[in-house]
């Protein structure tokens, strides 16, 4: 996660500007290994289902970051009517 030119660490959240990437995905940041250690069970899954679809995306010549941040634009910019539409879907209303 990133905080203006800066990351968030995916385990304790401290904002900083030196972080680390996963190894295996590039997608979470950490302070450190120590940081890292401790929330791989929670980011195990996720990291060998984007590391399958990074290669994958390479085997067919696309960028799978650039797709990413796409996708993320598009949340970005939609964020409110996806916030509504779950809380109906969820019925919490």
């Amino acid at each position: 996660m990133r905080i203006g030119h800066g990351q968030i660490c995916g385990n304790c959240e401290v904002g900083r500007w030196n972080l680390r990437r996963c190894g295996g995905c590039g997608r979470i940041h950490y302070c450190s290994k120590d940081c890292q250690k401790p929330h791989w069970g929670a980011h195990k899954t996720a990291c060998k289902v984007d590391a399958e679809l990074m290669k994958k995306a390479a085997e067919r010549g696309l960028d799978y970051n650039d797709q990413a941040k796409a996708i993320e634009k598009w949340i970005d910019r939609f964020i409110g009517s996806l916030i509504v539409a779950a809380v109906h879907a969820l019925d919490f209303m």
